[in-house]
Order: structure tokens, then sequence, then C-alpha cells
């Protein structure tokens, strides 16, 4: 079950939050324990299984070293033991690799749903944190489980550390302020997945079809798959990660935001450091800043190499490792040679067209495809055909809205329309009205079955 199915918006979600609000303070921890179970039991007793002894291994392994601090061999071991552990769960849940081989078929589909790399990140982060003696608090296990299966988080992130977590979860913030911040969040993010990323998948899965029917497509015809897919990957996975920091805090607990900045950046650095900016943080901190490397040139390696891994940790195979590797080339490259970038239309058209390029290599399913599709992409045979003629009809606005609302367009127009003071009782008056319409329609969409298929099942 993800955060935008219409049990969990319809029912799970009120549920939850009534019986949370009940609670007494000291014990909504537990509520909030007892919900993450609930949730992961509904993807299957194997999932909320698996789920529970892969957190209690990993507060084993941590506890023994936050017990050991000063035994720096044993924690060695340890460490070394843990990062293996948490690597190899991320492929044995998230291929079907159990599938046949443990109980049934149904256990390897079950785990699909228990978000296998943000939890293994998650506890990857902390066993080194620990290790280098950075956690200055007193573990327990009811704070490292809530931790590793939190349901808000637990598919789409976003990640945190142990620590900011656990501050997080003993000084929550409670008003009737956050409830509405974190209600406008999540109509914000259900729509972005509803309306915009479910929309823009059917134009990215019609062109990628026409493509391998025929090995070859138009010009515009591949240039609308491409801009579609990355639109469409945007919006899955920021609508998501918008709903689970919403979620989060309308249970007090603010997490941080993945997708906060505009998709066009100022270059590609620019697109580096937002995109998905906790996960980029995560890789940063525990790969590049761990190295402590000072010459330039194993600095531009390393970049290039911590992109790499980002690419297999969406999906290991060649395409997703090349994908990476070439936006790291690529930032390296603007590092050396366009220190100065400026925001202007200039460099937000150079942005768009690198990263539109470089997302053909992810969406592709192999190096071959990808090559075909760079082919029709630049005019290698025809400029336009009766797809992209039927695709500009239908699907033009809703691109053109998307790049909107992908932008900062919409946020310096609030700001600036906030300065006025009668404008801003307005704003203040609409945006209920607007969020609720919105929520409507979503649910509507829902109830007629017009969602698509999302670009992942759980990461």
């Amino acid at each position: 079950m993800t955060l935008s199915n219409i049990f969990f918006i319809t029912f799970f979600l009120p549920i939850a939050g009534l019986i949370f609000y009940v609670t007494p303070k000291k014990l909504r921890k537990y509520a909030l324990l007892a919900f993450s179970i609930v949730y992961t039991f509904l993807s299957g007793i194997y999932a909320l299984s698996c789920l529970i002894i892969f957190s209690i291994i990993n507060y084993i392994l941590i506890f023994i070293m936050h017990k050991n601090a000063e035994k720096r061999s044993l924690n060695t071991v340890i460490l070394i033991i843990s990062v293996i552990f948490n690597i190899l769960f991320i492929p044995l849940a998230r291929y079907n690799i159990f599938n046949g081989i443990i109980l049934n078929v149904n256990f390897g589909k079950q785990l699909i749903y228990i978000g296998s790399s943000f939890c293994a990140l998650s506890c990857i982060g902390t066993a080194i944190d620990v290790y280098n003696n950075k956690e200055k608090f007193s573990f327990t296990w009811i704070d490292y489980v809530i931790y590793v299966i939190y349901f808000p988080k637990l598919l789409f992130g976003p990640i945190v550390s142990y620590k900011e977590f656990v501050e997080l979860l003993r000084k929550p913030k409670y008003s009737l302020e956050n409830i509405g911040e974190a209600m406008i969040l999540i109509v914000k993010g259900l729509s972005k997945k509803l309306l915009l990323a479910d929309n823009l998948y059917k134009l990215f899965a019609t062109s990628v079809f026409v493509f391998k029917e025929n090995n070859e497509i138009s010009m515009l015809s591949a240039w609308l798959g491409a801009v579609g897919f990355m639109l469409c990957l945007h919006f899955t996975l920021s609508g998501l990660t918008d709903m689970a920091v919403g979620v989060s805090m309308f249970f007090g607990i603010h997490l941080p935001r993945s997708f906060e900045k505009p998709l066009i950046g100022v270059g590609i650095q620019g697109f580096g450091e937002n995109w998905n900016a906790p996960l980029n943080r995560w890789f940063k901190k525990y790969i590049c800043d761990t190295m402590n490397i000072r010459s330039k040139i194993f600095e531009y390696i390393l970049c290039i190499l911590t992109w790499g891994l980002i690419g297999v940790w969406y999906q290991a195979d060649l395409n997703h490792m090349l994908w990476g590797i070439a936006i790291g080339i690529a930032i390296v490259m603007e590092m050396i040679f366009c220190k100065s970038l400026v925001k202007s239309l200039s460099t937000a058209a150079y942005t768009f067209f690198l990263i539109s390029v470089l997302w053909v290599i992810f969406m592709t399913s192999d190096i071959y495809q990808c090559i075909y599709y760079f082919k029709s992409m630049f005019a290698f045979g025809d400029i336009i055909d009766n797809h992209s003629i039927f695709w500009m009809k239908n699907y033009i606005m809703l691109i053109l809205i998307s790049f909107v609302v992908s932008s900062s367009l919409l946020g310096n127009l609030h700001g600036k329309l906030r300065k006025s003071s009668f404008i801003s009782i307005m704003l203040d008056i609409l945006s209920p009205v607007i969020n609720i319409v919105l929520l409507v329609i979503c649910i509507t969409y829902m109830l007629r079955g017009n969602v698509g298929m999302t670009l992942f099942g759980g990461v």
C-alpha cells in the first residue's frame, strides 16, 4: 500500500489521526509504532515479519557497537557485517529473489513494498555514526524500530539520520497550524502523483511502446517521450515524498523535504544538489566526506563514482549506473569549465537539454535501445509523424503546466502577491477551497480507476 492509495487516504489516515490525537502524549510514539506495523501488515504478513527481523538484527549490531565504543577492532568487524548485511538486503527484497524459494511466491512479492533501499541506507548511516561515536545519546529498541519502519517514510523516504529522527520523535510539534500545513502538503503531493505523473506516464509509455515496435521513432516523438519520462519521474517521487512529509507532519514529526527546489536549476550541479536532496546528502556524508580526499583529481573521480552508485541505487543494471556516471561527468565538467553559471534563460535551456538527454540512459532498458533512441532524438529519421502530432495535441498543455509547477515561477509569484495585504487575505481564504477541490478531484480520479502505474513500486 502506498500513500496515494485510496484506502490510505480515505480510511487509514483519518482513523490513525483520530486514534493518535485521543492518545495521551506520552504514549503517542507507541501509537506511531502500531500504525507502522499495521501499515506494513497491509502489504502482507511476510513483509512485516521480514522488516521486524531486519530491524532487530540491525539494532543488535548497533547496540553491540554502542556498548563497546572503546573496542575499535570489534566495532570494525561489526560495522563491516552491518554494511554487508544491509547491502545484500536491498536486492534480496527488491528483486523477488525469494519467489519460490522461501514459503511461497507471495513472500518475494510482498518484500517489494517495504522500501528496502531506504531502510538499508538508514541503517548503514546509523551504524557508521555509532562507529564514529557521533551518536551521543541512549539507544532504545523502541525508538530504533520506529525509525526503521516509520510508515510515512518507509517506501519513498526521505532519508533522515537516526539522531535527527529521534530528536523529532521526542519533541514533536502539535498545532492546528501544523495539521493544516500537513493537509496542504498531502493534497499537493497527491495531485502531483495522480493528476500530473500518472498522465505523463501514459505519454512516456506509449512513446516507448511505439519505439520498441518499430525500433525507431520521429525526433519530436522521441523528445516528447524523454520529457514525459523526466517529468513523470519527478512528479512521482516529489509527489510521494511531499505526501510522506505531510503525513509525518500531521503526526507532529517534521521530516526534511526532498524535492523542494525547482527541477531545472542552475546547471547540472544545481540539478545534482536539488534532485532527491536527502539521498544526495547521504551519499555525500557517508561516502565523499568519509574519504576525506583533498586532491582535486580524486575529488572529481569520487564525484563520478558516487553518482554511479546513486544510479545503481535506483536500479541495479548497466543503464542506471551509466546514467549516474554521466551525471557525475557532467557535474565535473561544469566544475572545471563553467565555474560561474548564473540563473538565466540560456542556462535553464542548457540544463533542460542536457538532463533530458541523460534521462534517456535511465529510461531505456539496455545500451542498444539507448543508442537507437538517441538516433531518433537527433533526427537520424523522421522529424515529425502522426504519433507526435497526436501526442502534441493531447499532452502539450499538460507538459506546459508540469514545467510551471516544477519551476520556481509559482513560488516567486506567490511571494510577490503576499506583499499585498488584501491579496494575502484572499489567498488565505482561497487556499483551503482550492485544496478541497483538488482532493475531491483526486479521490474521484481514484474511484474511477484512472490511476496509472508508478515508475517505482518501492525503492
